[in-house]
């Protein structure tokens, strides 16, 4: 694992940067890259099954959705991630919007006040506070110039759904920087997104992920971002959840405690007093996984060794063999796909993450030709598919180039903005 940090480091900063982590800050982004590259998402309160370590909270059926519908209270009860919202019969206003991501901001910031009581919030007083981003153009560009949006494709996977993005800016300055396009790499701002399907709230932290609001449960891990620091961080914050350690801001990994040290690995940690299993490997695990023995950052008793499969998105206890973790978007069905096939593929996941209601596909038109593509690139064999349509009501988020894996388990789009493809579907299997 290349990310390292120095115990010190980590005493004050495991606390900083939590509130830096769930900034969609572009300023404050970029100083924790040069500050060392430590973000930590936040997890809920520990949703497990009575041993506290096995299943998804989720999928274990303790999940419980902090926000319903506006104005339609148990629509998303026990809603799992990957759910459609075909019963939900409305979908929120801006204002409606607005009023719900207003109470969740509300408890979030609450619930940073107790894990970082230093912490100053971003005052959201009023809805006028909000500013809604109006096209898929504008969306490109805050991908583009504020790191922001990286994960939105993986969160309407796991949550399908129409959603509305919003911008809440630290002062009228930031604001006024922000329209006039000027000092972009310092605006400091939080991008949020609302759920217009569920009513649920969400908060974007820039390359490393996004987290569900009030409770800070991750939903879009984005592998390797800041030089590795998203896996130490993604796991702590599982063993979080499941009720394995008490906090993810009081663990860390032997690498970042023995950093300063000039003494091997092991005998470092047993200086500090801590247990330490000579016997296991911790290197040349095999491509895609890292291997990360957890210890208490002050008393440095052991948590554990826990094998991060980067590429099956599954996270074992090394002991006993045990999986702990296991992303259920990775289990994406393959299917053959052909020249023949691939419009009503494409149709079928336009409808599945509801960007595309049952028979709106009729008001565009497909063109679909076989493509090859370098062998580095995430699809590099496939269907190109051009989306057109002389509609005016046409949707900007179907409109476009898509590329479908022969599989059709991964799906990009072109990023014209960027200019260069970005995962669309099946976002679960990036590796990078």
């Amino acid at each position: 694992m290349k990310y390292r940090k120095k115990k010190s480091d980590f005493l004050w900063l495991a606390a900083l940067l939590l509130v830096i982590s769930l900034t969609a800050c572009t300023g404050m982004a970029e100083k924790v890259v040069e500050m060392m590259g430590v973000e930590k998402p936040a997890g809920e309160e520990a949703a497990k099954k009575s041993d506290g370590k096995t299943g998804n909270s989720e999928e274990a059926g303790a999940f419980e959705s902090k926000v319903k519908v506006f104005g339609n209270e148990g629509k998303t009860e026990g809603m799992s991630e990957g759910d459609t919202t075909k019963d939900v019969t409305e979908r929120l206003s801006s204002e409606e919007a607005k009023k719900i991501l207003m109470k969740d901001y509300e408890k979030y910031v609450d619930y940073l006040a107790v894990k970082v009581p230093e912490f100053e919030p971003m005052p959201l007083t009023s809805e006028e506070d909000l500013y809604e981003v109006p096209t898929e153009e504008e969306k490109a560009l805050l991908k583009d110039s504020y790191f922001v949006g990286s994960g939105f494709n993986q969160m309407r996977e796991r949550y399908p759904g129409k959603y509305a993005w919003f911008l809440l800016f630290r002062d009228e300055t930031q604001k006024k920087e922000y329209f006039d396009r000027t000092g972009a790499s310092s605006i400091d701002m939080f991008c949020l997104y609302v759920n217009l399907d569920t009513g649920m709230t969400f908060i974007d932290s820039s390359i490393i992920g996004i987290y569900r609001l009030p409770d800070l449960y991750n939903v879009a891990y984005q592998p390797y971002a800041l030089d590795g620091a998203a896996e130490l961080d993604f796991l702590l914050w599982v063993l979080q959840d499941r009720g394995i350690i008490s906090s993810m801001y009081k663990y860390t990994d032997s690498w970042s405690l023995t950093i300063e040290s000039e003494e091997p690995m092991g005998d470092a940690m047993i200086a500090l007093g801590a247990e330490w299993d000579s016997e296991v490997e911790l290197i040349e695990l095999g491509e895609y996984i890292t291997r990360l023995p957890v210890y208490h950052m002050e008393t440095y008793e052991k948590a554990g060794i826990y094998d991060f499969n980067v590429k099956e998105r599954v996270i074992t206890d090394y002991y006993t063999g045990e999986e702990i973790y296991r992303d259920p978007m990775v289990a994406t069905e393959p299917k053959s796909i052909t020249n023949a096939n691939a419009k009503q593929e494409l149709i079928a996941i336009f409808e599945k993450l509801c960007i595309l209601s049952e028979g709106e596909a009729k008001n565009y038109s497909f063109s679909v030709q076989p493509f090859t593509a370098e062998e580095h690139e995430w699809i590099n064999e496939g269907f190109e598919i051009k989306v057109t349509s002389a509609s005016a009501k046409a949707s900007e988020e179907v409109l476009g180039t898509f590329y479908m894996s022969m599989d059709g388990t991964k799906v990009s789009k072109w990023n014209p903005i960027q200019e260069q493809k970005e995962a669309f579907y099946g976002t679960a299997l990036i590796l990078w």
